[in-house]
């Protein structure tokens, strides 16, 4: 019969010996992709991340909760600009997808059924900067689908 107090000390022996486990990698893991529409993607997230500057602090007053997602997505959009052009791993393109995608989910969904706070938005398609955010944002989306399809990739 096994004992379960010797199991356990096992078991907690076992894990001292573990190696920590991160939730968050780094976005640097693993091999550059080179992939050919990093740059397009470069320029996307950077236009992404200049598009919401101008109406931050204009967010930030009147709902705060969409100001500080345009302070993120501006840093996320320059850090991913950055990123794609030196080091394009899996993990940078994962990102990539993922921000474009919340990004443009957040937009049509604050043009559709709106947003608490900014009601005002629904229907306002028409916005300059709004078009250039969604223009960008497709631009990431699409190139990081398209990189993940790609023969000879993982």
């Amino acid at each position: 019969m096994h004992n379960p107090s010797t199991q356990l000390s096992n078991a907690v022996s076992d894990d001292r010996n573990a190696q920590p486990v991160s939730v968050l990698s780094s976005p640097l893991e693993g091999t550059p992709v080179r992939s050919r529409w990093r740059l397009l993607a470069a320029i996307g997230a950077i236009g992404e991340a200049a598009a919401h500057i101008p109406v931050t602090q204009e967010h930030l007053t009147e709902a705060p909760y969409i100001g500080v997602g345009f302070v993120l997505l501006t840093v996320a959009g320059f850090l991913l600009g950055f990123l794609l052009l030196t080091a394009d791993t899996p993990r940078v393109w994962e990102l990539t997808l993922v921000v474009s995608v919340l990004a443009l989910a957040g937009y049509i969904l604050s043009r559709t059924v709106g947003l608490p706070q900014i009601q005002d938005d629904i229907g306002n398609w028409a916005e300059p900067l709004g078009i250039v955010s969604i223009i960008t944002e497709a631009i990431m989306l699409l190139t990081a689908l398209v990189t993940r399809i790609e023969p000879g990739r993982h």
